[in-house]
């Protein structure tokens, strides 16, 4: 098993959260996007 400090996995979490954050907000303005063009079909 490996055993990390704290600080070194408070260090993974936050980048993954970050990491995740910016996937959630990609996805979320090309759903938004698809959502618009529904409404508005050009």
């Amino acid at each position: 098993m490996l055993t990390l400090s704290a600080q070194g996995l408070k260090k993974i979490i936050k980048w993954v959260k970050i990491k995740f954050s910016v996937n959630d907000r990609i996805l979320a303005q090309r759903f938004l996007s698809i959502e618009k063009g529904r409404l508005n079909p050009i």
